[in-house]
């Protein structure tokens, strides 16, 4: 398998997480790098024995020789470093955030969609073993939820639709005419607004509810 060839801009504090994570992968590699303060370009050339280095990307996509780019720079710059590598035909990983705006993000990916290359969002931590292990958790429980729910859905019906009881387990008796969802009042004690809808001046919050006060029950 031919091994891919990138070119990393941006050798900020995550640029060592990128290259590190890019030594692992076996059918790609980085193969320059590019940043605008020349130290950092040193520390992350000299760790990795990067020999191409570029203060300035129009310099590293006019030598080419590589088959992508990951954009780890901050986001102020990605439409910009994006937009280059569409107008170069070199498919594109960006950072995340994606962009600043999204009439940034819809123009990154358009310039990318009529260049005709591949561009991607960056995160490495989705495939790190803590989220691998959520998300195969979440799968088993939306299965498990598609299984039972037929058997469990008429027991919660049951339980919606029931007469609504007081604390001591007394039918709520109403007042005619009633709001038609003031019987479930006691279910939902924080939502104080199944009454008749806004409060009249001069009324209590309890009257015009069509409901009574169960709180000043015995």
């Amino acid at each position: 398998m031919t091994k891919l060839k990138g070119a990393l801009i941006g050798c900020g504090f995550f640029a060592i997480n990128q290259m590190h994570a890019w030594n692992d992968v076996r059918g790609a590699g980085i193969v320059a790098i590019c940043d605008r303060d020349p130290e950092r370009l040193k520390i992350v050339g000299d760790q990795f024995g990067i020999d191409r280095r570029y203060g300035d990307a129009e310099a590293l996509f006019a030598d080419g020789s590589f088959d992508f780019v990951d954009i780890a720079t901050t986001v102020q710059s990605h439409r910009f470093l994006v937009e280059m590598a569409a107008r170069n035909k070199v498919p594109a990983i960006c950072q995340k955030p994606f962009a600043k705006s999204l009439s940034d993000a819809k123009a990154m990916v358009e310039a990318c969609r009529n260049a005709g290359i591949p561009l991607m969002v960056h995160e490495n931590f989705r495939w790190q073993t803590p989220i691998q292990a959520v998300r195969k958790a979440l799968d088993l429980e939306c299965h498990r939820h598609a299984l039972l729910g037929p058997f469990l859905l008429p027991f919660g019906l049951r339980r919606l639709f029931r007469p609504a009881l007081s604390r001591r387990g007394r039918t709520v008796h109403h007042r005619r005419p009633r709001h038609p969802y003031a019987r479930y009042r006691p279910l939902y004690p924080w939502r104080r607004s199944l009454g008749h809808g806004p409060h009249q001046a001069g009324q209590s919050q309890d009257q015009g509810r069509g409901c009574r006060d169960h709180s000043a029950r015995s």
